[in-house]
């Protein structure tokens, strides 16, 4: 179990309340010159034209879009995986101009080469978004499904539990040729 501040804890259950959850999503992939940095959550506003909002964080910049989030689950005999589904931004407005919103397009990632993006996930609370409440490091991207104006891209980690133990053995099975 996975330890997080009573103050988090009382944000993610109250039914209302100036405190709010937020999610800061972080995008990097090698194709990309800086990553997407985007929030779930509009706390401020962070251009007037366009209007956009979204999270300061430690210097960096989280554009807000809406999205809808699975978080990575801890199944005993498998690798953790989750899911982001967000709007594909870009389709509709263009954000070329905003810095930090070049690859607003999320479809992009999917189309860019065949390498996997790599996906950092952070909570953090809106009162306080410098302090980091839980992270998912090191994610990469399983696969990304375009369905018009969203993307949803699952993500997890390598799963280590298919690997054989001890290391390959010599048998007829991996080495056909020994025998």
């Amino acid at each position: 179990m996975r330890v997080v501040s009573l103050t988090f804890r009382e944000a993610a259950t109250a039914q209302q309340g100036d405190k709010v959850p937020v999610t800061l999503v972080t995008i990097t992939h090698p194709d990309m010159s800086e990553p997407l940095r985007i929030s779930s959550d509009p706390t401020v506003e962070l251009s007037t034209d366009p209007r956009l909002f979204g999270t300061r964080s430690r210097g960096q910049t989280f554009w807000h879009i809406p999205m809808a989030l699975v978080l990575p689950d801890s199944q005993p005999q498998a690798a953790p995986k989750g899911q982001l589904v967000v709007s594909n931004i870009a389709v509709d407005r263009d954000f070329a101009g905003v810095e930090g919103l070049q690859y607003a397009r999320v479809s992009d990632l999917a189309l860019m080469s065949p390498s996997m993006a790599t996906v950092l996930l952070e909570l953090t609370l809106s009162t306080s978004p410098d302090v980091i409440e839980r992270r998912w490091p090191k994610l990469k991207s399983v696969t990304a499904e375009i369905d018009g104006a969203t993307v949803a891209l699952t993500f997890g980690r390598d799963n280590r539990t298919r690997e054989p133990f001890p290391a390959l053995t010599f048998n007829q099975h991996y080495f056909p040729g020994l025998y």
